[in-house]
């Protein structure tokens, strides 16, 4: 109980209101079955941690804004620091994070300190090196949108506050200790896995030893749409699998040396090794949450080996889940850790009920496939929840995967990639044990790929929230502490609590009689979503990373949907042919039924083709011009460009305006519309512009939203779509300061992540992801 609870007290930060509701529920749920101490002693240390937390979010978010304040979004910038994190390859770079005690902007006054990853060609460089750099840096790109799980723990957790390129870095002062000469260690067995792999199993080799995720993107699909991404992983497992085949291998030889054996504990004598190898070993393979959980709790179990006393298995998850929240507050919202930890948990509880029929079979062949099969469905179901966080559709044939892929992972390529490791004094040797681990991963890569292709096999699962969790968490608790009477009944209401949440999700995707408008939070761009009374919605454009980096269409839009329920988008507008509007459709939109599309005649060919291979029917201006409309009690207007382009002087001033009402309230949404479709539209429309919500147009520029447009529109909201990492200066000076002439309510998505705006035709609500405020007239 104290260890979940320091594990996942972070949670009320996340959400103050639910987690308190869980608390008093679980505090009633367990009157009765544990002391009233122990119950009062977990939940000061879920409070502790959720202070701790909430402390160290506050300093990484105030360090971030800090940054941004003084350098802006993008710069170049010269430093000098130190190297805090081990050095990973990735497409031919090299990743590195460093603390810096010295950043000079571009003129700007020296930046004392800050966390910063770099990104170089490669080189030898270890951590504890003292180096200088010079590169173009932004600050961290944090997408935050409502009803998606946060981005701030992880960005917590890692504490990078600006990344970016490095064109200069050179070693000054070289590194030393301990960590420095793991570094070179992982240095010399990735220069002899690329010399020595065939160079299709190159990069599988590189995950499995090193923690490097730099496979291709097929295979890096098909062992994530396999469930088979943990056999390339430093996973628990792995580390487990090692520590415990070394250690047992080194016992098997002290107990033969009888000199020895006779006068020693064995037992007692080794596992203090082991504790420092599993250590050591998480350490040299990347230092991932599940690694380090794993070596946790190898460490206490080994302890209490040489203390003669007997830790079990749940007491050594605990004690590592405990040593865990110590070190990182919100460590309970790591996927990797978490993903372990429900692993293990599974294997734990279900795996040593399941194993009892399966070694009951007959047949030893049958006996193996069925124990392989009943651990992997031990480790699979409690993990099932999680995964549904990170995909949206699990695979049923990951189990027959698992079956056939585990053995060659962690009996053929883990052994033979870990000897291959020590094996460079032998280079015959060394290059035997590449070839036969080489053979044994791709066919693993096969497996995964077969097993990815089994469209029958894949199962939609939708994004699961905070209540899915907590009504988890208490028929969890119900079902362990319970008697047998008691734990059926609560299990049963936990059943219908999932049902009742899920509902309620549903319905909170489609707000009937409501308009909800949302601006979401892609970055640099734009992306609009409408929710209409009648339960249709409408797209307006898909946002899209111009420069690289996090894809809208994947990483916002489609969990965006998921969380909604919705599998269906009735209109997709685009307003222009600019990738920051559009990029993020290429790959949302071959994931989701589309209705129709509303568009300019003759732009974007290859958007067209896929909606003409689909049969969508695409709408021109011609089309959409001439009359309102009705989406249920809503309407919308397409005031420009009509009837057509012609006269537009460029893109932006082509870009499609649209007005949306619902009783008294209604929203304008400019596109990029610049000062001169502004104009056009002032003189066309008049006081008819008149809406209670601005969709700034083209992201705040200087070339749009001028005075006589604001005393036209009169908002009351002003709502901007920008990435606090842009090369544009975006927002502008000049407009801000004409918005707040104007006691126009500014609602930025770099600062306050995703924008809600919602009615009901005369009362309004407005909140944003990052700081809720809600107002109503």
């Amino acid at each position: 109980m104290v260890s979940c609870a320091m594990a996942f007290g972070a949670g009320f930060v996340l959400s103050p209101i639910l987690a308190t509701c869980l608390a008093v529920l679980l505090w009633v749920l367990l009157l009765g079955v544990t002391a009233a101490h122990v119950r009062l002693l977990a939940l000061l240390f879920a409070l502790f941690t959720a202070w701790r937390a909430d402390r160290a979010t506050n300093a990484y978010m105030q360090a971030r804004q800090s940054w941004i304040a003084q350098n802006g979004a993008h710069c170049t910038c010269s430093g000098r620091g130190e190297v805090l994190t081990s050095p990973t390859y990735h497409r031919g770079k090299m990743v590195v994070v460093v603390d810096s005690v010295g950043v000079e902007c571009e003129n700007q006054r020296p930046y004392n300190h800050a966390r910063l990853r770099l990104v170089a060609e490669p080189k030898s460089i270890t951590r504890g090196d003292r180096i200088e750099f010079i590169g173009e840096l932004g600050p961290v790109t944090l997408l935050q949108n409502l009803g998606l799980r946060s981005p701030l723990p992880s960005a917590t957790e890692v504490g990078v506050i600006a990344s970016g390129g490095a064109s200069s870095l050179e070693v000054v002062t070289p590194g030393h200790g301990l960590t420095h000469f793991i570094d070179r260690a992982r240095n010399a067995v990735r220069a002899r896995i690329t010399a020595t792999f065939a160079p299709n199993a190159e990069a599988l080799a590189r995950a499995l030893v090193l923690g490097e995720n730099d496979l291709n993107p097929e295979d890096d699909s098909a062992f994530r749409r396999s469930g088979l991404s943990h056999l390339l992983a430093v996973s628990g497992t792995h580390l487990v699998f090692a520590i415990v085949a070394w250690i047992s291998a080194l016992r098997a030889l002290l107990l033969r040396l009888t000199s020895l054996s006779g006068r020693f504990n064995v037992d007692r004598c080794i596992a203090p090794l082991g504790a420092v190898t599993a250590c050591f070993y998480a350490d040299f393979a990347g230092g991932s949450g599940s690694a380090w959980r794993a070596a946790w709790m190898l460490t206490a179990l080994y302890i209490g080996r040489v203390l003669a006393r007997r830790v079990n298995a749940v007491q050594a998850l605990a004690l590592s889940l405990i040593v865990g929240a110590v070190i990182d507050p919100w460590i309970g919202f790591e996927l990797s850790f978490l993903l372990s930890a429900a692993a293990t948990a599974g294997l734990i509880t279900l795996g040593s009920r399941a194993a009892v029929p399966c070694r009951k079979l007959p047949f030893a062949p049958l006996r193996a496939v069925a124990l392989a099969a009943s651990t992997t469905v031990s480790a699979m179901v409690p993990c099932t929840p999680i995964l549904a966080l990170m995909s949206p559709d699990l695979t049923l044939a990951g189990i027959f995967a698992n079956v056939l892929a585990g053995p060659l992972g962690e009996v053929a390529s883990l052994p033979l990639c870990l000897l291959h490791a020590v094996a460079g004094a032998c280079p015959i040797l060394e290059r035997g044990l590449a070839l036969c681990a080489s053979g044994s991963l791709v066919l693993v890569n096969l497996i995964a790929h077969a097993t990815a292709a089994l469209g029958w096999a894949r199962v939609c699962v939708p994004l699961l929230t905070g209540a899915h969790f907590a009504v988890l968490a208490l028929t969890v608790v119900s079902a362990c502490c319970l008697s047998r009477e008691a734990r059926w009944i609560l299990v049963g209401f936990g059943v219908l609590g999932l049902v009742g949440v899920e509902f309620a999700s549903f319905r909170q995707g489609r707000p009937l009689e409501r308009l909800r408008l949302t601006l979401n939070d892609v970055g640099q761009g734009d992306s609009i979503l409408i929710d209409f009374p009648d339960g249709r919605c409408m797209l307006i454009d898909g946002g899209g990373n111009v420069t690289g980096g996090v894809d809208p269409g994947l990483a916002v839009l489609l969990p965006l949907f998921r969380a909604r329920r919705r599998s269906r988008v009735d209109v997709v507008v685009v307003t222009h042919p600019h990738p920051d509007h559009f990029g993020g459709l290429l790959t949302f939109l071959p994931t989701i039924e589309v209705g129709e599309v509303w568009m300019a005649d003759g732009v974007l060919p290859e958007l067209r083709g896929e909606f003409a291979r689909r049969h969508v029917p695409v709408r021109g201006l011609a089309d959409i011009c001439p009359s309102p409309h009705r989406f249920g009690s809503a309407q919308v207007r397409v005031l420009g460009p009509c009837p057509d382009t012609s006269k537009a002087s460029n893109a932006n001033n082509a870009s499609i305006v649209l007005k949306v009402t619902l009783g008294e309230r209604s929203a304008l949404l400019p596109g990029d519309a610049e000062h001169e479709s502004e104009a056009d539209l002032e003189e066309r429309f008049g006081n008819q512009l008149k809406s209670d919500f601005l969709k700034v147009g083209h992201h705040g520029s200087r070339s749009s939203t001028g005075t006589t447009w604001l005393s036209t529109v009169r908002p009351t909201w002003a709502g901007i779509s920008l990435g606090a990492r842009n090369r544009f200066g975006h927002p502008a000076s000049s407009t801000l300061e004409r918005l707040q002439l104007a006691n126009i309510v500014v609602l930025r998505t770099d600062e306050l992540g995703s924008v809600k705006w919602e009615t009901d035709g005369t009362r309004v609500s407005v909140t944003t992801a990052r700081v809720i405020t809600r107002v109503a007239h």
